[in-house]
């Protein structure tokens, strides 16, 4: 069943339909970022922990 929100497929490209899917591609690509922006932290050793001891977390 297709959605609600999708119009059917007409063959015809509407400055609406565009709008659509550039949105739709900008989400992806913010969201891509933001869990490899994630990812690049998750790597970083903490700066809390220096020459062996770590501090407390507070």
């Amino acid at each position: 069943m297709p959605d609600a929100a999708i119009p059917p497929d007409t063959g015809t490209i509407t400055p609406e339909l565009v709008r659509q899917v550039a949105e739709r591609v900008y989400a992806l690509w913010l969201r891509d970022l933001q869990i490899e922006q994630e990812r690049r932290r998750l790597r970083q050793p903490d700066s809390r922990v220096r020459r062996g001891r770590k501090q407390e977390i507070r």
